[in-house]
Formats: C-alpha cells, sequence, structure tokens
C-alpha cells in the first residue's frame, strides 16, 4: 500500500513540474483540446503534455501554435477539402 501511494504522490508531482515546462501557448492548446474529449482520453493528453514538454521553449511555442490554429480551423479545413474533391471529379 505504501508503495502504490508514493508511485502515486510521484506521478502527480512529475505531472506538475512537466505543467511547469509548457509554454503558455501549449497550455492553452490541450486546454481546448481537452475541453472536447471525453475523460478517457486523459491518458492521451497527459501524453502530448509529456512531448510537448519534452521539446525546448522556442519549439514548443511553434509546434503549440500550430496545433492551437488547426483546432480553431479545424472546420474550415473540412469545406475546403469537399471542395478538393468535387474539382478532381
Amino acid at each position: 500500500m505504501k508503495k502504490v501511494l508514493l508511485a502515486t504522490l510521484f506521478s502527480a508531482f512529475a505531472m506538475s513540474s512537466m505543467a511547469a515546462d509548457l509554454h503558455p501557448t501549449c497550455e492553452e492548446f490541450l486546454k481546448e483540446f481537452s475541453a472536447n474529449l471525453p475523460a478517457e482520453a486523459k491518458p492521451h493528453i497527459d501524453a502530448a503534455r509529456a512531448q510537448y514538454a519534452a521539446l525546448p521553449k522556442d519549439q514548443q511555442a511553434a509546434a503549440c501554435k500550430e496545433s492551437l490554429d488547426s483546432l480553431k480551423n479545424g472546420d474550415k479545413g473540412d469545406d475546403k477539402d469537399e471542395g478538393d474533391k468535387k474539382d478532381k471529379e
């Protein structure tokens, strides 16, 4: 039981320290992205957070800005794909 508690505390500490290493743009992206996902997706969000945290700050900013822009413009891209399909037919 003590080992489980210790592992849980260590995991919580590790996650909080990773969160501190994220660029604010990454925090914004992960917040908006996770808002649209079910609770079962939390492990995937945590994995994405860890991947972004492994990048240097300047690369974090660029990667997260691109992801955030894609998330915000997601519907616009769908319309473009439909237009491309019509043009090819």
